[in-house]
């Protein structure tokens, strides 16, 4: 034992618990029910996570620390009981809805985070493809290689192959017009 906590051990202002013991002992206050919710196998979890809450609700005056405790239970209940949903945790526990909870506003706030990051990345990513992409025509136009071209792009050679391949004949006709209404020595052509 720590030597700061000796002396209040050994006056009595400390006691020491043991896990495994709490869960056959009976009568204890209502933030040790909470802890010993955590080693409660899960075959007695149901039954003793609504008696810990109910005499958390009844014991601990409202304010923070009754929060917390309430909290706290419902996140022990919800790592012991991973196979219900969301609402089946909130009906057989009667339970705040979660998303009122610290817990979930948490974890919602650090998924949020999560997915605008992977967002950006992917964002960023297939902006980057996209660009490369774009730029094949142009340079393929100005003379360069297939092979020079998706060296230079970090593309694949078959994917800059099928980018270079001729244009749908509207395609075509449309820039073939295009060129003849282009300015011929100053002047519109007719």
């Amino acid at each position: 034992m720590p030597v700061q906590y000796a002396k209040a051990f050994a006056e009595g202002m400390i006691e020491r618990y043991y896990l495994d013991d709490l869960v056959e002992q009976e009568d204890l206050p209502a933030p040790l029910e909470l802890i010993r919710l955590i080693v409660t196998p899960d075959r007695e979890a149901e039954e003793a996570g609504r008696r810990t809450l109910r005499r958390v609700k009844e014991e601990i005056p409202a304010g923070p620390q009754r929060l917390e405790m309430v909290e706290s239970a419902e996140t022990i209940l919800f790592y012991k009981f991973p196979q219900f949903s969301r609402k089946e945790l909130e009906r057989m526990f009667n339970l705040v809805d979660i998303e009122e909870t610290a817990v979930y506003r948490e974890a919602f706030s650090e998924g949020k985070t999560e997915g605008e990051k992977e967002g950006e990345r992917r964002g960023k990513t297939e902006g980057e493809k996209k660009g490369r992409l774009d730029a094949v025509p142009l340079l393929l136009e100005s003379g360069v290689s297939v092979e020079r071209v998706a060296e230079a792009l970090n593309l694949d050679v078959d994917e800059v192959r099928r980018l270079a391949a001729p244009a749908s004949p509207a395609k075509g006709a449309r820039r073939r017009r295009q060129v003849s209404r282009s300015p011929k020595n100053g002047s519109p052509a007719d």
